[in-house]
């Protein structure tokens, strides 16, 4: 309230006698003429005297056959509201959302029972929505002159503006960053994110550094985002690339990991604008996180060795093999006209007929790509007839 409003108040309430009293009601004594607020920091002059109750008006804080006034508020930006009324009388403040008497909700109520006192009303705003404020007296409380006022001093987030986007580090693949939507609004020409018509967006740009499916999803934080992202350098000019809810995959640490996020195709090189913004205009605090588009696979199969001479000893044979370049891995081993089957080194065969034979071995590597080699590692032996020397 600004200095000396409340003493005003007071000094006029004392000087002003029953028979000076307007005779006609306030010019806001109905709803649809309510009287009309703006600005972070709104403030009205009014009185209840000669004020009405309309047929179908609540009963704010539960009081009837009121002398209310009406006002009309449209929150430029998120943030939580203080709302303060000094009069000389009893007031009640009640505060809606709602364009109709029969429509509106209530958002909070405070009852000021000491004169020239301030009620204590906060209540959670949303960027662009429009509220709805009633000042009305105690029952047998009286009326008079009162002054309402409507304070956000939420801080304004530093990048509130699509000009003023925040940058996000790429961290080799993956990027995150903490913010928050409180005190936020919705600029001139800002496209609707998540389709809401309210909103309390703050803004992030990122460069991709590969091209391929990209993904962003909430992680931590007070409430669910609407995660919004688009190409172009101009806010009236730009081109919606991801859809929210989009299912993208989501990291189990994250505490809103049922909360979809959004995927889209990158190309290495661009620049993104990112939103963030709530459903229906929620807001708070949020951790954004971004995974990149994967490496490129690269092929690198592991080359597989047959170590030494295969040791034949009668109708056995024995064959020592590994993987070179130092390579993890397990291994596939084919005898004669046999199928490929898991192995390790050493691998005996028993019990083998006289003749020729072929020894084939392939490794695969135990990396995430699982590469095995083509061209496996071939050997041939001969077993010798009983009483034949090899």
């Amino acid at each position: 309230m600004r200095p000396g409003a409340l003493l005003l108040i007071c000094l006029l309430a004392a000087l002003t006698s029953p028979a000076a009293a307007a005779a006609a009601a306030p010019a806001n004594d109905d709803f649809a003429a309510a009287e009309v607020l703006s600005g972070d920091h709104a403030e009205a002059l009014g009185t209840t005297d000669e004020a009405t109750s309309e047929v179908g008006e609540p009963d704010h804080g539960g009081v009837s056959a009121g002398e209310s006034v009406w006002y009309r508020w449209t929150a430029a930006r998120s943030g939580l509201i203080r709302v303060g009324c000094s009069s000389s009388f009893e007031t009640v403040i009640a505060v809606y959302r709602g364009s109709s008497l029969a429509g509106l909700t209530g958002v909070g109520t405070d009852r000021s029972g000491a004169q020239c006192s301030s009620p204590d009303l906060e209540f959670r705003a949303v960027g662009g929505a429009e509220y709805r404020v009633a000042v009305d007296a105690e029952a047998g409380g009286g009326s008079g002159g009162f002054v309402l006022t409507l304070d956000n001093e939420t801080a304004i987030p530093p990048n509130d503006d699509f000009a003023a986007r925040a940058s996000m580090t790429d961290l080799g693949g993956n990027a995150f960053v903490l913010g928050t939507t409180a005190g936020a609004g919705r600029e001139v020409g800002e496209p609707a994110h998540g389709g809401s018509a309210t909103g309390a967006s703050v803004w992030f740009a990122w460069t991709a550094q590969r091209s391929g499916p990209t993904e962003l999803y909430p992680c931590h934080g007070d409430f669910h985002p609407v995660i919004d992202v688009y190409s172009g350098s101009e806010l009236t000019a730009l081109t919606p690339l991801g859809s929210p809810g989009a299912g993208a995959s989501l990291d189990r640490g994250c505490s809103l990991g049922s909360a979809s996020g959004t995927r889209f195709q990158a190309i290495a090189g661009l620049n993104y604008a990112i939103s963030v913004d709530g459903v229906d205009g929620d807001w708070g605090a949020f951790e954004l996180r971004l995974r990149e588009a994967p490496l490129p696979r690269i092929p690198n199969p592991p080359d597989t060795l047959i170590r030494k001479e295969i040791k034949v000893h009668g109708n056995t044979a024995k064959i020592l093999f590994t993987a070179r370049r130092g390579v993890e891995a397990r291994y596939l081993c084919k005898l004669d006209r046999r199928r490929f089957r898991p192995c390790a080194s050493p691998r005996t065969y028993r019990g083998l007929r006289a003749g020729r034979h072929r020894f084939a071995v392939a490794a695969v590597a135990l990396d995430e790509f699982g590469e095995r080699d083509p061209t496996p590692a071939v050997r041939r032996f001969r077993i010798a007839k009983p009483g034949v020397g090899r």
